[in-house]
């Protein structure tokens, strides 16, 4: 069973966390492209037409920054915690294995 520090995270999330940035960041590449065509377009045909993207594109980013970005960050804190707890574990293990080997041969007479 995973540690409950682990539990919920998956290679999903990481995948949709890291296509959702490339996504939001082509949109961001892209916006000013947009905006050049809009300044191209003649007065009086359209009024603003990229303002609802550039908010929707906005939310979007921000929600990354404030609520992906950093539900990533802690979860890689929390596996790096797990591992270094493990580490520690197998290590405390080796030196209980070795410590019995060692108390064999001395009784074996070695």
């Amino acid at each position: 069973m995973r540690p409950a520090a682990l539990r919920g995270v998956g290679k999903r999330v990481a995948h949709f966390a890291a296509g959702a940035i490339a996504d939001e960041a082509d949109r961001v590449d892209r916006f000013p492209r947009a905006a050049d065509r809009h300044h191209q377009v003649p007065s009086g045909q359209v009024g603003v037409p990229g303002r609802c993207h550039e908010r929707r594109t906005s939310s979007r980013v921000n929600a990354l920054r404030t609520r992906v970005v950093p539900g990533l960050e802690s979860e890689t804190r929390a596996i790096a915690l797990v591992l270094e707890q493990r580490e520690r574990e197998d290590r405390f293990r080796l030196k209980r294995v070795k410590e019995t080997r060692r108390r064999r041969t001395i009784a074996a007479g070695g």
